[in-house]
């Protein structure tokens, strides 16, 4: 009967799965695309911080050098 009562409440959404990585991926793209890191911050919910820690991780410098 716990059961029944769970979904009793408020009807549950399925959500779509994302991949984390999936989603560092598409932030890094749309960067690189020209978007402006704020308006991605606003969207994925994420603090400039994390993006441009997003960014140093998966973009190559322009010398080549790490």
């Amino acid at each position: 009967m716990g059961t029944l009562l769970a979904f009793a409440g408020r009807a549950k959404v399925p959500r779509q799965e994302c991949n984390l990585l999936d989603e560092r991926f598409k932030v890094v793209a749309r960067v690189l695309d020209g978007e402006r890191i704020g308006a991605l911050c606003r969207e994925f919910g994420i603090s400039r911080k994390t993006v441009h820690k997003i960014i140093s991780r998966y973009v190559m410098p322009a010398d080549g050098k790490d």
